[in-house]
């Protein structure tokens, strides 16, 4: 949501983005969805059952079927209908301040395709004004781990990877000397 947030707040610097989507929220929960449910073992047949009930809530959400209140997925109606409104590549490419764009590389929620769409949306901007960095080994909160990220390290106490915290102060360090 920063570069919506950006647009009220002008007196903003710059946005850091971690771990931004950029695809369908609704496409998004699917892949979630479905990876989760793999990892745990569930048949396919489970799987497509409850991908089947997901496409059809929000695709009711998107026909404006279901009202406001309706809970799906822990949140309401309303919050889905506006968050599927928003073309996130758009408007980080309409962004005005500079974004860093951090993202892991072991990250199943947010992807690559992800973070691609954010490049591709920031392609003509000078790097001034975009800057990228892809971390192979870390998952969805920056934290190094082993193997493929699942989840089951989110309840596990861990730190956010020194480069990443580098790399913001790095950041914002420019961020500082080139504003008056």
């Amino acid at each position: 949501m920063a570069p919506y947030i950006a647009r009220r707040a002008p007196q903003l610097r710059g946005a850091i983005l971690m771990a931004a989507l950029a695809r369908p929220i609704d496409e998004t929960i699917a892949g979630q969805t479905a990876y989760r449910l793999r990892v745990a073992g569930q048949p396919e047949a489970v799987i497509a059952q409850q991908l089947a009930e997901l496409q059809k809530a929000f695709a009711r959400v998107r026909a404006g079927e279901a009202p406001d209140t309706e809970m799906i997925m822990f949140a309401p109606a309303s919050y889905w209908r506006d968050f599927m409104q928003r073309n996130i590549p758009t408007a980080v490419g309409e962004a005005k301040l500079p974004l860093l764009i951090l993202q892991g590389g072991k990250d199943y929620q947010v992807k690559q395709a992800d973070y691609d769409l954010l490049r591709q949306a920031l392609a003509d901007k000078p790097p001034s004004q975009a800057e990228f960095h892809w971390f192979a080994d870390l998952n969805h909160l920056f934290i190094r781990v082993p193997g493929e990220s699942t989840g089951a390290e989110y309840g596990r106490a861990g730190h956010v990877d020194p480069e990443v915290s580098e790399t913001v102060v790095h950041w914002i360090g420019q961020q500082r000397a080139r504003t008056p």
